[in-house]
């Protein structure tokens, strides 16, 4: 039995690490009707304003990985990779994790090799950035996906990968699992590139302790 580094109660939100086995391991579970399921989201994406401008965003579908291939495959190389670790399981120090900049095919044999990671544990936030155009994905820990940049481009791609336009889900009570799996990968990710660390800003960290 896993006994839990981090557990975090409050009236809208159970975060704790915890190993949960089998092919359908997710990083964030939601209370429905009293059972705990994958957080996800059907294939909808909607625009929505924020204090810079417009964006896109979408909840990514269970165990639909081809999204993020697909989106991030958008973006002109060379790219650069963030990786905020707000949970960490003794891997390094939470911090902004910035990477160099990566030339064309880097980021995608990055995110392959360290997919299964990315896609089932909840202690961190990545962004994935386009230096050409500036364009710009995070995928963070509720299993939202946000596109800035050309959003027509994005929007036509959602919509090639069977996307429509809809409303958000809403985010009720749910659980964030960090998981002693991965632990491994969590401390590779960090090997494997040279990153510039910055400390976490007050939105990057994870709340109620």
């Amino acid at each position: 039995m896993v006994v839990p580094t981090i557990v975090v109660l409050d009236a809208q939100c159970r975060m704790a690490a915890l190993s949960m086995g089998g092919s359908d391991m997710h990083k964030v579970s939601e209370d429905v009707n009293g059972a705990w399921t994958e957080r996800a989201g059907a294939s909808v994406y909607w625009r929505e304003t924020y204090s810079g401008g417009e964006r896109l965003r979408l909840a990514v579908p269970a165990n639909v990985r081809s999204v993020m291939r697909a989106l991030s495959d958008r973006l002109p190389a060379p790219h650069q990779l963030l990786y905020v670790l707000h949970t960490p399981r003794g891997e390094g120090e939470a911090g902004r994790y910035q990477s160099e900049m990566l030339p064309d095919g880097e980021l995608r044999t990055l995110l392959s090799r360290f997919e299964d990671f990315l896609w089932a544990d909840g202690r961190h936030d990545l962004w994935l950035r386009s230096a050409e155009s500036g364009a710009l994905i995070v995928w963070d820990r509720h299993n939202d996906v946000y596109c800035y940049g050309d959003l027509d481009r994005f929007e036509a791609e959602l919509v090639q990968l069977g996307f429509e336009p809809g409303d958000p889900p809403p985010l009720g009570t749910h659980l964030h699992h960090y998981r002693v799996e991965f632990d491994g990968d969590a401390a590779a990710l960090l090997a494997a590139q040279i990153w510039s660390r910055t400390p976490l800003r007050p939105e990057d960290e994870q709340g109620g302790l």
